[in-house]
């Protein structure tokens, strides 16, 4: 784990990089500029501090972003009204991190673990006898397992849509290359259903979110209301 006085200064040096590149685009102002230029120039020396915010690649850069539009917004080069959209942007990319490096590999690692008991599962219908347990105290603690694996599916069950809805789901995770087993083993398993259903709900709400980012917006002002002529007493 990272020292904390190591990432306290990873997060300043960034905000620090960021303000010197807006400070050093305002030093160049001629002195005595008038109103035009100066706007034009804020506006550059906004962009430059823009252009130096961390990429978004891991938690530590995830901080450090969100300290610098935190304070550009304190400094005036980011407007508060666009501090929103920032942190949207660093929210999606956090989620889009978890998913590759917790969410994938857990639900790879689970269906690794599923296969070879999908095989004992089998051989068993086929010869019961043969991997039959003989009751002793070591089966108790799976039998304890088992329950509380029942009480989740219950719970799970209970918060489940509707099944074309689930199906919808799971083909957006599919979609996305996420092994996921099959429908039929599912409709049995509501606990697995379920995390696969909050999954592709997630994987939707990416794609809204994009969508919404990338639509064009409107710069066309409203039409000034009409004004009423004042009625003239006969």
């Amino acid at each position: 784990m990272k020292d904390p006085q190591d990432t306290r200064k990873e997060v300043v040096d960034a905000i620090n990089r960021c303000i010197e590149a807006y400070r050093e685009v305002l030093a160049k102002l001629p002195k005595g500029a008038g109103y035009s230029d100066t706007r034009d120039n804020h506006a550059d020396a906004c962009k430059a501090y823009l252009r130096k915010l961390p990429i978004l690649i891991d938690p530590q850069s995830f901080q450090s972003y969100i300290s610098c539009v935190s304070h550009g917004a304190s400094l005036g080069a980011i407007d508060p009204i666009d501090v929103g959209r920032f942190c949207h942007v660093a929210q999606t990319a956090m989620a889009a991190w978890k998913l590759v490096n917790l969410m994938i590999p857990t639900a790879e690692n689970k269906e690794r673990e599923a296969t070879p008991k999908k095989e004992k599962s089998e051989t068993t219908k086929r010869d019961p006898q043969s991997t039959a347990p003989h009751p002793s105290k070591g089966n108790q603690p799976e039998e304890k397992g088992n329950q509380n694996q029942d009480w989740e599916d219950l719970y799970a069950a209970t918060k489940l849509p509707a099944w074309e809805t689930q199906v919808t789901l799971f083909n957006t995770v599919r979609e996305r290359r996420v092994p996921i087993p099959c429908n039929e083993d599912l409709s049995s398993q509501p606990a697995e259903a379920l995390r696969y259903c909050e999954m592709g709900r997630y994987f939707l709400k990416c794609q809204e979110a994009a969508a919404e980012a990338s639509r064009p917006q409107s710069t066309t002002e409203p039409a000034p209301a009409e004004q009423k002529q004042p009625v003239q007493a006969a």
